[in-house]
């Protein structure tokens, strides 16, 4: 019983759950849209600070 439930509820996630890079994406697209509209960032110096962070944490991860 346990197995067919669990079955389910596998099938279903897997169904309508999106793939991780995707999810990722979107939530930067998201972060990035709501940085532009509500503080008075441009967009340039979002991308230069993204790029600074990202830097920094592939330098602290590699």
């Amino acid at each position: 019983m346990i197995k067919t439930v669990a079955a389910f509820f596998d099938k279903l996630m897997i169904k309508y759950t999106p793939d991780t890079f995707i999810l990722a994406l979107f939530l930067t697209t998201l972060t990035i849209l709501g940085a532009l509209f509500l503080t008075d960032t441009s967009f340039s110096d979002l991308m230069v600070y993204w790029g600074t962070v990202f830097g920094r944490l592939c330098h602290i991860l590699c």
